[in-house]
């Protein structure tokens, strides 16, 4: 692949996080004025997968422009949320949002 000067945010989640009752799946952290930023420099998301346990722990990975994410992923909510070192709105998705199909949302890591 050769390099276009896109700009890439690279977003990483685990495929199962553990909780107090069991585990769910991993979420994605998302932020409102880093989206607004990505989208007006029309740059793309770096979706990963992994599992630190496995020998290739990477697990899937999907580029997505900032401007297609609604499209891709389906409505998002951006929480009226504080946090001790960020500034903005918040947001969590899912990694089966972002990989729906497992047979179209695979792709090789480069």
């Amino acid at each position: 692949m050769e390099a276009d000067g896109t700009k890439v945010q690279i977003k990483g989640c685990l495929e199962w996080t553990k909780t107090a009752s069991g585990r769910r799946r991993g979420r994605y952290r998302l932020w409102l004025p880093d989206h607004v930023r990505l989208v007006e420099d029309d740059a793309v998301y770096l979706f990963v997968v992994y599992d630190p346990t496995l020998p290739k722990p990477i697990q899937k990975t999907r580029f997505i422009r900032a401007r297609d994410l609604e499209r891709v992923v389906g409505r998002v909510t951006w929480m009226d949320a504080t946090h001790s070192t960020k500034r903005g709105n918040p947001t969590n998705i899912v990694h089966t949002r972002v990989f729906p199909d497992e047979e179209v949302a695979w792709c090789r890591f480069l």
